[in-house]
């Protein structure tokens, strides 16, 4: 149930270590924005280090993981903020048709959020709309005061903090390998839910390895293998798009990205490498060795291996894949893919039609701007 007002909210943040600092314009934007007021809302900096040992962490080898979120196979620390934060840039922006909305002013759910770095520089690019960021730990703790943007904690899985269709634009990222079959079951509905008819949901549906060598592909596999026994479908898109499809979304689009790793002209490839290699592959690295069984030694070699691979005797690239749909609208169809398949589709015109006048549109996400390898848009309508 939602009580208290929004300024007796923030008055309740305070205590000893530090002091919530909310302008009259932020506390404005959030009186229209109806949530759950016993979760507490961060639009502050905190003094809180980001590499103490807290509690509620595991540490293994030195990096720190959230016992709350054990299936996770990175860190939640200060080194993975770094790397996340170097991937917001490489990787960034939104694919939504929004930009018009944005300048006009509406309301931005940024689930699984992260830092915060995305949802911070939609808020410096657009100040007229309000953006709300959540993650399940609080890793925006250091994230920097803005009148139109907070923070909350909170697992998607266990329902959001938010009343029925409260934003008109929900944006998912980077959470490919967060969730089980079972959690994706409860995700997708959930952010269907706040979002406002007409409204866009944007987020990806697979990140994965093409053209790459054969250590690249070894490692692949044992973090297929690694996942598979967390109960994580690594083919996340065999799990979403049905999901997706219960949704009777109609205009249904879906954007196929590739961009090189380790290779090309652009300096994207260079970032993109060390994002894999000293980022995910050195992330993973703890958790990796405590499933497997396989010795650091191994591992590292692996590493080794992989990494001179990548833009030396082989060109890999990533894909990225995203979609939307919305209620009314032409109708065009798509082929499904196939599992092993899955990076071509062909696209024809399945016949038109009107639906309702309120739509709700989805859009699986992912957006280069530097450097295209790939660029297929593929689109779907369901019809009613």
């Amino acid at each position: 149930m939602l009580h208290t007002s929004i300024l007796d909210r923030f008055s309740n943040l305070l205590d000893g270590s530090r002091q919530a600092q909310v302008s009259m314009e932020t506390s404005s934007m959030l009186e229209s924005i109806e949530y759950d007021k016993s979760v507490e809302v961060h639009s502050m900096h905190t003094a809180q280090s980001p590499s103490r040992k807290q509690d509620g962490f595991k540490w293994l080898d030195g990096r720190g993981f959230k016992e709350e979120n054990p299936k996770y196979l990175l860190p939640h620390d200060i080194g993975e903020k770094g790397r996340l934060a170097s991937q917001h840039y490489q990787i960034r922006n939104y694919q939504a048709p929004v930009r018009e909305d944005l300048k006009r002013g509406i309301k931005v759910l940024d689930v699984g959020c992260g830092p915060g770095m995305w949802t911070i520089d939609m808020a410096k690019e657009f100040p007229a709309s309000f953006f709300f960021g959540t993650d399940i730990t609080n890793a925006f703790d250091e994230a920097e005061v803005l009148p139109n943007c907070a923070f909350m904690t909170a697992d998607t899985t266990k329902g959001l903090p938010f009343e029925d269709e409260t934003f008109d634009y929900v944006f998912q990222r980077f959470q490919c390998l967060c969730f089980t079959e079972e959690a994706w079951g409860k995700v997708i509905p959930e952010l269907m839910r706040v979002l406002k008819p007409g409204g866009y949901l944007e987020l990806d549906s697979n990140i994965a390895f093409y053209d790459a060598g054969p250590a690249c592909q070894t490692w692949e596999e044992q973090v297929s293998a690694t996942l598979i026994l967390r109960d994580i479908n690594p083919k996340v898109w065999t799990v979403i798009d049905p999901l997706l499809d219960k949704l009777n979304l109609e205009d249904k689009k879906e954007v196929v990205q590739s961009v090189p790793v380790g290779w090309g002209d652009s300096e994207l490839g260079r970032l993109l490498k060390e994002n894999f290699t000293k980022g995910i592959m050195q992330g993973m690295r703890p958790q990796m060795l405590l499933v497997l069984g396989c010795s650091e030694e191994d591992y590292d070699e692996l590493m080794e291996r992989a990494t001179e691979e990548m833009g030396g005797d082989y060109k890999p690239v990533t894909r990225f894949w995203r979609g939307f749909g919305d209620f009314g609208g032409v109708g065009i169809g798509v082929e499904k893919r196939d599992e092993d398949s899955s990076r071509e589709a062909r696209v024809w015109k399945r016949g038109s039609g009107f639906g309702a006048a309120a739509r709700r549109r989805c859009l699986h996400r992912s957006r280069e701007d530097d450097y295209q390898y790939l660029d297929t848009f593929l689109i779907v309508n369901s019809l009613q």
